[in-house]
């Protein structure tokens, strides 16, 4: 069997900010993607060993006229910000008569949408669980079916991705995961819903990952692992036993790359935790901070952050030693009209260099969805009067007015003078000595580094002699962050170029929402929605949609 399978494309830069945030550094740098798709990389690797295998990345590069011919079956993972690519190659494979495949978190949420595209075979939630039942009914003859996972896979089962089939030089950082599940329920979340995840923390053995580590050592990489995990801290007690095995690996071997992950806010309550980690290599720390407000943090169930003052907590963490990079979401209900100013304040006073403010979606298999659903407030973005609505539900504040604190937030936060001096008073917070990392410079880094000096130290008048300065500083005060402190600063470049991409937000939904626009009297929205997100039965009690015909 030659089996052909394809990661579709990123919708765009606005969809998907978190990672999409890097693009610019990605162009500087000559890397043409963020990171390989883990999750067709393991499902290679639970193929049979006597199967072809082909994968292409349409982040990376098109599929040819080849690769077509070539195939036997098709097969296709997608996240949601990969949707409409994904659509496009499921009729692509259909036009050339190929058999479809098709897997991962938007089929496993959307799978009746999924079949009615076209594809052939729906193998839903894990791999390891429902992979073996499509290749048996595929070898019975069967030529469709859906095949669910009736409970959740043991991850110690789970084996090394085929790193191998993927060209892993044209990527700015390589995934790999721990863990799979989150502790926490916040409501807009769909990680503890579906069986991918859970609210049970289910960790790999030590021995797995560091086969892992080593699986990309030994091919050459020497760039950013981003551990990709839900909570990368959901079980503690198993992360800081897995930590104690990683600290001497990493050291045998000079520690040859850096790492980052995600994990909650309350891990600056554990002194322990933090130092395991910056031992172990990691640099960077991914953090949902969401909201500002104590009120809106519990209307959502995100409990974690307000355990601790905000600011505090980001102080710690940064002063240990990890770079944060945080999340923030607009359009909760009941948010303050001052939301958004909130947020620009509060990164900075932590001084959170790359700060991704997102516009809220509810998606499926999330508690939000759900309630929001039976409120009769979601709204299809994609089709009908409600397209190009840079949201998918209507939220209890005016939808122009969010986006416009939106689009004013990333206007201020990028400012070039505004973002370089962000960057350099987190650099200086850092007071824990840091790990050096064995750097393998390379030509094309070298490149994008001349490129932001001067572009930044040069070009820019805002910010000529605040570059040179602050990196001066960092070079005499800092110099085992100097790297990373340029890596930082250059991904401003990136930042800049968004902040100038959300601009157009506000004339579309000033055409969409707007006092004189099309839609502006089909929605009254909520003035008092229940801060505890519980919807009533009675579907009188809802708040009115009216679309006209």
């Amino acid at each position: 069997m030659k089996a052909l399978l394809i990661n579709p494309a990123q919708a765009s830069a606005l969809t998907n900010m978190s990672m999409n945030a890097l693009l610019e550094e990605r162009k500087l740098s000559g890397l043409e993607a963020v990171n390989p798709p883990l999750g067709l990389l393991t499902v290679a690797a639970l193929l049979p060993e006597d199967w072809d295998i082909r994968l292409v990345d349409r982040c990376v590069e098109a599929e040819t006229e080849d690769d077509w011919a070539w195939a036997d079956l098709v097969m296709l993972s997608c996240m949601l910000d990969q949707v409409p690519d994904f659509f496009k190659v499921i009729k692509m494979a259909k036009e050339r008569g190929k058999t479809v495949v098709v897997g991962g978190p938007y089929a496993s949420a959307a799978p009746k949408r999924t079949r009615k595209a076209g594809a052939d075979f729906l193998v839903l939630d894990e791999a390891e669980e429902t992979l073996p039942l499509f290749l048996e009914a595929l070898e019975h003859g069967a030529t469709e079916g859906v095949f669910n996972a009736e409970g959740q896979a043991d991850v110690t089962r789970s084996p090394t991705p085929r790193f191998d089939l993927v060209d892993l030089d044209a990527y700015f950082m390589a995934t790999l995961q721990f863990s799979r599940g989150c502790p926490f329920r916040c409501e807009f979340c769909d990680i503890i819903n579906i069986k991918v995840g859970g609210r049970r923390p289910r960790t790999k053995t030590h021995e797995q990952v560091l086969k892992e580590l080593d699986t990309l050592y030994q091919l050459g990489w020497r760039r950013m692992i981003y551990l990709s995990d839900d909570n990368f801290i959901g079980n503690k007690k198993a992360v800081k036993l897995f930590l104690r095995d990683l600290v001497p690996w990493m050291e045998e071997r000079g520690y040859p790359f850096p790492l980052m992950t995600e994990a909650s806010i309350n891990m600056a309550g554990d002194d322990e935790l933090l130092e395991l980690m910056v031992a172990a290599g990691f640099t960077y720390v991914f953090i949902g901070i969401e909201a500002v407000e104590t009120d809106i943090l519990q209307q959502i169930k995100k409990t974690q952050n307000v355990r601790k003052p905000i600011v505090d907590a980001c102080r710690k963490i940064t002063e240990s030693g990890l770079q944060i990079t945080a999340g923030f979401i607009l359009g909760f209900d009941n948010e303050p009209d001052d939301a958004s100013d909130r947020m620009v304040q509060l990164i900075e006073a932590t001084a959170i260099p790359h700060a991704q403010i997102n516009l809220l979606s509810a998606v499926p298999k999330a508690a939000l969805f759900d309630r929001l659903q039976r409120e009769r407030r979601l709204l299809n973005p994609f089709r009908g009067p409600y397209r190009g609505s840079p949201m998918n539900f209507l939220p209890t504040r005016p939808i122009p007015e969010i986006v416009r604190g939106f689009v004013d937030a990333y206007d201020r936060l990028y400012e070039p003078r505004a973002y370089l001096e962000r960057c350099f008073r987190h650099f200086r917070m850092m007071k824990a000595k840091r790990i050096k990392h064995a750097y393998h410079s390379r030509l094309r880094d070298l490149r994008m580094f001349a490129h932001v000096a001067w572009r930044q130290g040069v070009k820019r008048p805002e910010t000529r002699w605040l570059f040179w300065r602050r990196l001066f500083w960092i070079a005499l005060h800092r110099r085992r962050l100097l790297t990373e402190y340029l890596t930082s600063v250059s991904m401003g470049e990136s930042f800049f170029r968004l902040r100038e991409h959300v601009k157009p937000l506000v004339a579309t939904t000033d055409r969409l929402f707007g006092p004189h626009s099309f839609l502006a009297d089909c929605y009254v929205p909520p003035k008092n929605a229940d801060k505890d997100s519980e919807t009533p039965d009675n579907d009188s009690e809802t708040p009115p949609l009216r679309v006209p015909a």
